[in-house]
């Protein structure tokens, strides 16, 4: 429950108060991931229950309909939703509590994540571009937060754009991940983990590199009677 949720709250995810300040869960989603949206309630609701879903249509003046359609799911006030508020708000605000996402965020939680904020670019010639996770929500601070914990669980050396956003641009990585996440994409989500090839050579050389304090007088020759032995 808490990886899901986790993967939720890291995206557009909230935690809300009612007219009396008991805490419930808000998840927003584009009408077009329809199913989507759908597979979160059902699997939510093996959690939490009374989740409740519906249709919203707000204001939005960026629209040339001047306005936006999405699904709502939503919860009843729960004792979930108050214990991960005090993890998550701060002075009501949202931010990111280093110890609850490390302790949660499983493969299972950078695929939903991945599915709400993930973007994967390809070049032409089909060469792996980079893997992008939109989170220009975060401050500067808990966007190093996030790389760090994604470095410790998975060894993921994820850098920071100039927009805020955490980007893998190794290729043999982004294949990693692409296939680490396969398993929990949903088919409508099918085109973010598209069969993709790592075009990325075999270097024809390799370097060592060895601390001051070890001393190789001869390398070469010393290298030649260690593949011997």
């Amino acid at each position: 429950m808490n990886s899901l949720l986790c993967a939720l709250l890291l995206s557009s995810g909230r935690i809300m108060s009612s007219a009396i300040n008991h805490k419930y869960f808000r998840f927003t989603f584009h009408t077009k991931y329809n199913e989507w949206t759908h597979s979160c309630y059902q699997q939510l609701q093996s959690y939490v229950p009374d989740f409740l879903i519906k249709k919203e249509q707000t204001t939005d003046t960026r629209s040339k309909f001047g306005f936006t359609k999405r699904v709502v799911i939503k919860s009843a006030p729960c004792a979930t939703a108050e214990a991960l508020y005090c993890d998550w708000y701060q002075n009501g605000s949202k931010g990111i509590p280093l110890e609850f996402v490390e302790q949660h965020m499983t493969a299972q939680t950078l695929a939903w994540w991945d599915q709400e904020c993930g973007h994967l670019k390809v070049k032409e010639n089909g060469t792996l571009e980079k893997l992008i996770l939109s989170t220009e929500q975060w401050t500067e601070d808990e966007l190093r937060l996030l790389q760090y914990v994604v470095n410790i669980k998975f060894n993921f050396l994820f850098a920071i754009d100039g927009q805020r956003r955490l980007i893998l641009y190794d290729q043999l990585q982004i294949k990693y991940f692409l296939d680490m996440v396969a398993h929990w994409i949903h088919p409508v989500f099918s085109y973010k983990i598209k069969n993709v090839e790592v075009r990325k050579p075999i270097a024809k050389r390799t370097t060592i590199r060895l601390p001051n304090q070890i001393s190789i007088t001869s390398p070469t020759e010393e290298i030649n009677q260690m593949i011997q032995q």
